[in-house]
């Protein structure tokens, strides 16, 4: 098998050249044309719109993120969903592009995905919405610090060169919402009912290199500041 997936791919890279050249298409005749379609539906193949959630998968294990989230408890019992299954399960919504929570039925109702995520079922949209509201302010913090722990994880895998420049990005941006009433809309200078959200990103992150400028995990374990400044 693994001797006929490079040459799969190359047919496939093969394929993909002679289609992209126009010289090699009929002439005389409109190309979208209108004959018919033949659909077949196979038995054991399935196809999925969001493959690389396979990597996704991967690096969220890879990190230490599902147990990082689980030490953060706010369920009495586990029926079946961890907190951990509950917060990938959001994330991994807007990752295949879900814009809103009632989104994650079309993830929940595509066996494909659950195949390729390893798992039986994923919580409903109104269990998820249910389970946003179980937090409290301090389990908030409590989850973002565990949160960070584990991206200290994944940086400490970066060589030293990563560590010496770090790049912050900060932006505001107006979003749309559906949600009128809910706590921080109004309505924005195009007419629309919106919030405004700040986002800032850490693309480098700077050590002892570069004086210190961020936070090193020293920094980081042992400075609520530091700790704030370094969100990503």
């Amino acid at each position: 098998m693994r001797r006929i997936i490079p040459e799969l791919i190359a047919r496939r890279k093969q394929e993909v050249e002679f289609r992209t050249d126009r010289l090699q298409a009929a002439f005389g005749q409109p190309q979208l044309g209108s004959g018919p379609v033949k659909v077949e539906l196979a038995e054991k193949t399935q196809a999925i719109a969001h493959g690389g959630m396979a990597l996704v998968r991967q690096i969220v294990a890879a990190s230490g993120l599902i147990d990082a989230i689980n030490e953060v408890p706010v369920l009495k019992l586990k029926l079946p969903y961890w907190e951990s299954d509950h917060l990938l399960n959001l994330a991994y919504n807007l990752l295949c592009g879900g814009r809103a929570i009632e989104h994650i039925e079309y993830r929940r109702n595509d066996p494909a995905y659950l195949d390729m995520l390893g798992t039986h079922s994923i919580p409903d949209p109104t269990t998820a919405g249910d389970f946003c509201r179980r937090y409290s302010a301090t389990q908030i913090d409590q989850l973002q610090d565990r949160i960070n722990d584990a991206r200290l994880t994944v940086w400490a895998r970066q060589p030293k060169s990563f560590f010496d420049e770090a790049t912050v990005d900060m932006d505001g941006t107006i979003t749309p919402t559906g949600g009128e009433c809910k706590q921080g809309m109004d309505i924005s200078y195009k007419g629309e009912w919106a919030g405004k959200f700040y986002t800032a990103s850490i693309d480098r992150f700077a050590g002892e290199h570069e004086g210190d400028t961020f936070c090193t995990k020293s920094q980081w374990q042992s400075s609520e500041p530091q700790r704030r400044a370094c969100l990503c």
